[in-house]
């Protein structure tokens, strides 16, 4: 079961490796749920080398806040009637906080098909990724 203050590893290239979960946005329960919005803190995250000149992406200290959508989980969720998924890990992707576009530009993994149908506005390479029905 994910509950707030719980950790999320990071499913897309945004350069952030680990958050925690501080709130949840539209719900006032405790208990998150795939394709929920949080809130968290950024827990270890990569700083890119500038010499390469390559400021395209900001990369962040710890303690900084962003939102993000939750994909994964380790408990079982019904996606359809007769599927369900489960995965190893936690895993959520990083969001603008003014729009709902995917920050990075790159999606890994294998997710539910509900994350194609969100976010089918923003500009992300989803060859990665393997969609569940």
């Amino acid at each position: 079961m994910i509950i707030i203050s719980s950790l999320f590893n990071i499913s897309d290239n945004s350069g952030l490796k680990k958050i925690l979960s501080i709130g949840i946005l539209g719900k006032s329960s405790i208990k998150l749920n795939i394709c929920d919005f949080i809130i968290g803190s950024v827990k270890k995250g990569i700083l890119k080398n500038k010499r390469f000149g390559d400021y395209s992406r900001v990369y962040t200290s710890k303690s900084s806040l962003f939102k993000f959508f939750i994909v994964k989980s380790k408990k079982y969720s019904k996606i359809n009637f007769n599927n369900s998924m489960r995965s190893c890990k936690n895993s959520v992707i990083v969001i603008n906080k003014e729009k709902n576009i995917i920050e990075g530009k790159k999606v890994i993994g294998i997710m539910s098909n509900i994350v194609k149908k969100i976010f089918y506005k923003s500009k992300v390479n989803l060859k990665n990724a393997k969609f569940i029905m």
